[in-house]
């Protein structure tokens, strides 16, 4: 069944014995306590993990290994090749409960997680998404990947050389999710990603 019918959880389901992600098994999770935190990440009580809601190309799987399985799939000796599957994380284990803060991110107070990757001395707490624009700026947007905590600024999990202030602002020259750039007026410098 499926753990929720959250439509960040629909990748997630459980049955008597394990938790899944996609069709991977999330190991160590007790399918009767497991519940959602939110935004993909799910604990049961004692250890958490996130599942992505989006699938990527498996990238452990190389061509050699990929052209096997296809070739013992389709003689059916072995089963389909898993080169695309939902990407999952264990956080860390904590005696302090996650806690969503804001959209895709997760913190117990130590450890501060974004979309299941570990931001390194970030403040879950205080953690805010940039504004960002497009166009003509009058209506401003959430970055898709450009957070900040009031001290220092991330792009994804990855920390951008800049403090944190009020006039840092992301603009999106291609209308797209990778082509964001965050500007600090102060400095005037840009940033594509983490590198000015």
């Amino acid at each position: 069944r499926m753990l929720s019918d959250d439509i960040a959880t629909r990748q997630i389901a459980v049955d008597q014995k394990h938790v899944y992600c996609g069709n991977m098994i999330l190991k160590n999770l007790n399918p009767q306590t497991v519940r959602s935190i939110g935004d993909g990440y799910i604990t049961d009580g004692q250890v958490s993990y996130y599942c992505s809601q989006i699938t990527e190309r498996n990238t452990e799987l190389n061509v050699v290994q990929e052209v096997w399985q296809i070739l013992l799939h389709h003689t059916g000796i072995g089963s389909k090749p898993q080169n695309y599957w939902y990407p999952h994380y264990q956080l860390e284990v904590s005696k302090f409960p996650y806690q969503l803060t804001v959209q895709g991110t997760v913190s117990n107070g130590e450890n501060t997680y974004f979309r299941g990757k570990l931001v390194e001395q970030a403040n879950g707490q205080t953690m805010r998404y940039l504004p960002s624009c497009s166009g003509s700026c009058e209506r401003l947007r959430e970055s898709s990947h450009y957070t900040a905590d009031g001290t220092h600024v991330y792009y994804k999990n990855q920390r951008v050389p800049v403090q944190d202030h009020p006039q840092l602002m992301v603009f999106d020259f291609g209308g797209g999710i990778e082509s964001e750039f965050l500007h600090d007026p102060e400095t005037q410098n840009f940033y594509y990603q983490t590198s000015p």
